[in-house]
């Protein structure tokens, strides 16, 4: 599985797949039942890595707890962005 633990961090071309078709509006309540029940998983994933951060001394552990904090860096600046404005056809 690509992106599980010790496979790596190399992108899913099944994901790149996914992706092409769908609009930027083309979702379902399995979607977001999806993204809702992620949110945790990702919470305890942050929390396990600012933990290590203070605990681990092999850069096995020590590395990716460091990827897993920068990437929730970049979320956190890209949720406190405005939504761009909505015209019609799509967004500005």
């Amino acid at each position: 599985m690509p992106g599980a633990a010790g496979h790596g961090s190399g992108s899913s071309s099944a994901t790149a797949t996914a992706g092409a078709g769908a609009g930027a509006g083309d979702f379902d309540d399995v979607d977001v039942t999806f993204a809702q029940m992620m949110i945790p998983h990702h919470e305890q994933a942050l929390e396990m890595a600012k933990s290590a951060d203070g605990r681990a001394s092999d850069s096995e552990v020590k590395e990716p707890a460091g990827r897993v904090e920068h990437a929730q860096g970049i979320v956190d600046r890209l949720c406190s962005r405005p939504t761009p404005p909505t015209v019609a056809g799509g967004t500005a």
